[in-house]
């Protein structure tokens, strides 16, 4: 049994009542006998005193969980510097996929359902060889769509940062530096098709690549999006995330379209090769970025694009 079980990384900053939340939340499920946990905790701004004073905050606590946890085994890495959370998750993951193959990932602001670990590596054990298969989310949106599909899991385009999983041959495909990005600019065919699970996405790239926003996830979904592979998501959340509130880095104000309610009674998931439903797919795809939002980016984006010909 304990072989089945993959590694957790849980990665922090400076927000010690998430990191509190989510430390109560995973701690008390039922497989941490079977599984090591990874903590990555972010260094401090130096020029920052009320980053620094919630960093240390937020170490406290780690210390005193140390001493609580019942985890097989339990690593805290601290890292010196700053690295944002971008370096963070591609360094952390890279340095334990490789020893373990596998790796199940969190964030502070996540709080898991009581059967997590057992949906993750479940979904991790069945679609390992399932080449298609990009990677495994616990996160799902409360759609309509949802109430009358006879699954219990669903595919999408779209990989997800809120509780997720992969395997090491998915991960080293990545190229983090999006060398291929100038032909994708222009592009029309190629942007049409990335942002079907989102109109957001194309205009996330762009923004990556023009320094605007410093996200790992679009790169993560882009890499999938150039291999037409897919995410595995659940009908019923595993995941709720507590950081739309307003207190994190992407989301400055509070945010409610994204609250979804996690499984009441969970039971043994079905998993399966399913394809791609458009129903869900549609309500999916509007669940991303208001048009607002969509035509900022979209007007920054021609602005870089006149002056970076």
């Amino acid at each position: 049994m304990e072989g089945n079980f993959s590694p957790v990384l849980l990665f922090v900053y400076n927000r010690p009542d998430k990191t509190a939340e989510v430390l109560n939340s995973i701690n008390n499920l039922n497989e941490t006998s079977y599984t090591d946990l990874f903590i990555y905790s972010d260094g401090y701004k130096e020029d920052n005193d009320m980053s620094k004073e919630s960093v240390l905050a937020v170490r406290t606590l780690l210390e005193r969980f140390k001493q609580e946890t019942r985890f097989r085994e339990t690593n805290i890495i601290y890292s010196a510097e700053n690295k944002g959370l971008a370096k963070s998750i591609i360094d952390g993951v890279s340095e334990v996929i490789s020893r373990y193959g596998s790796v199940i990932v969190l964030e502070d602001d996540l709080v898991v359902a009581s059967d997590f670990l057992r949906y993750m590596n479940g979904a991790l054990n069945y679609y390992k060889d399932k080449s298609s298969i990009w990677s495994v989310s616990a996160y799902t949106f409360p759609m309509n769509a949802l109430k009358s599909y006879k699954h219990d899991v669903y595919i999408s385009g779209r990989a997800c940062s809120w509780g997720w999983a992969t395997w090491l041959d998915r991960w080293n495909t990545i190229d983090w530096d999006v060398h291929g990005y100038r032909k994708f600019k222009h592009s029309i065919k190629q942007r049409y098709l990335f942002s079907k699970w989102g109109k957001d996405l194309p205009t996330m790239l762009d923004a990556y690549m023009f320094g605007e926003i410093k996200s790992w996830a679009i790169r993560w979904c882009y890499a999938a999006f150039l291999q037409n592979k897919y995410t595995i998501y659940p009908v019923e959340s595993r995941i709720l995330n507590t950081g739309t509130d307003g207190s994190g880095t992407n989301f400055t104000k509070k945010e409610t379209r994204y609250n979804t309610t996690l499984i009441k009674d969970p039971i043994e998931c079905n998993f399966e090769m399913v394809t791609v439903n458009r129903t869900i797919r549609k309500e999916f795809s509007c669940n991303f970025t208001s048009t607002l939002q969509l035509w900022k980016m979209r007007i920054r984006w021609f602005y870089k694009r006149l002056i970076n010909k």
